[in-house]
């Protein structure tokens, strides 16, 4: 199992995206994903730009919500005080904590594209090339 954050559902779901095959390959050898609720926010936000830059129809939109929905597992942790303390001492945002600290409650990996959480969350966080 690992946690994965928006950087590595969005290329999972948008053929488009450059970190796509990657994603894809590391879902055929990761078969468990989980994430905390906010990840459908996110991933929303991601689809509406390219729907917004015309690169997507709302068609593909909903469809790849849909596929997304079936890979990741929802935690329903809510952000908490202790969410807010580790986004202060970690330099990052509440929602980007959220994954950090749903890792670490798991205690497995969270892979990510993003290099701030990599740099702030060395104990948890790991690049999705680190698996294959």
């Amino acid at each position: 199992m690992i946690v994965a954050d928006a950087s590595l559902i969005v290329p999972l779901i948008i053929q488009e995206h450059p970190n796509c095959q990657t994603a894809q390959e590391l879902s055929r050898r990761t078969l468990s994903w989980q994430a905390p609720s906010l990840w459908k926010s996110e991933v929303l936000n991601a689809i509406r730009r390219y729907m917004v830059a015309g690169r997507l129809d709302s068609q593909f939109g909903a469809r790849a919500m849909e596929l997304a929905g079936l890979k990741i597992s929802t935690d329903p942790m809510d952000p908490d005080w202790h969410t807010l303390e580790l986004a202060v001492r970690c330099g990052l945002s509440v929602y980007d904590a959220q994954y950090v600290q749903l890792a670490r409650l798991l205690g497995h990996p969270l892979v990510t594209f993003d290099q701030r959480i990599l740099q702030a969350a060395p104990d948890v966080a790991i690049h999705p090339t680190a698996l294959l």
